[in-house]
């Protein structure tokens, strides 16, 4: 079993302490730290927060979030052994070009450290305030993870879809990620949930604790697995 520490990066929010708890960690046996994405929280919230029983998410309003990808580069250094991941992205939010880019810059200056934790999102105010639209987000998630994975595949990447069109000469995207690093959180339940479990190798769930699941090996590494997600993709869930 290996087990990791999740939101790291909102417990060590400054240099120093982002580090000791790095150090601290790697010392204590941990496999990975985690960061998580929030670009804003508003100060009122109408969505509801889909792991909680009265729909709040569990977190204080001056609960610091920071980037995650400069949070774990800066980690990176600190403890060379610990794997990098994200829980999560919310990848309809983002250039899937800068963000192919970036992770193939820190998978490659970290030795392959990478786990890629991935969602569609669930608060919509931070959609609107972003300016993407939110009813077609998890179309649009797809459509990137597709890009990105044409641009890590080789040196000429081109790609036709509905909300992107990529024809790009790879030619300064340094590093390929592997692909065997990345998970999906099914972030915003239902049906798009059940789609993110098709589209990863694993995933990563949210509740009353947190637990990644390893779709290859059957073992789950974090405290905490949504029965309800991952039993429609016929995998056997094995208790701690």
């Amino acid at each position: 079993m290996k087990v990791g520490l999740a939101f790291a990066s909102s417990i060590g929010i400054d240099g120093a302490t982002a580090l000791d708890i790095c150090r601290r960690a790697e010392t204590a046996g941990f496999e990975s730290v985690w960061g998580g994405e929030h670009v804003i929280i508003p100060d009122s919230i109408g969505s509801k927060y889909p792991y909680t029983a009265d729909g709040k998410i569990p977190a204080e309003p001056d609960t610091p979030i920071p980037d995650p990808l400069i949070w774990l580069a800066f980690a990176a250094a600190a403890a060379p052994t610990l794997n990098l991941g994200t829980c999560i992205l919310i990848v309809p939010q983002r250039n899937p070009l800068i963000l192919a880019k970036e992770l193939a810059t820190l998978d490659q200056l970290s030795g392959g450290r990478v786990e890629l934790g991935l969602g569609v999102g669930w608060m919509k105010e931070e959609f609107d305030a972003l300016g993407v639209d939110w009813a077609r987000r998890g179309a649009r998630n797809d459509e990137y993870i597709a890009a990105m994975r044409a641009l890590w595949a080789g040196p000429h990447a081109e790609f036709h879809g509905e909300f992107r069109e990529e024809s790009v000469e790879k030619v300064r995207l340094i590093g390929v990620l592997r692909e065997v690093g990345q998970r999906h959180n099914g972030n915003g339940g239902g049906r798009r949930g059940f789609q993110a479990v098709r589209l990863s190798r694993g995933r990563i769930g949210v509740g009353a604790g947190f637990r990644l699941f390893d779709e290859e090996r059957h073992v789950p590494a974090f405290r905490y697995v949504d029965p309800d997600l991952i039993a429609p993709a016929g995998h056997e869930i094995i208790p701690l």
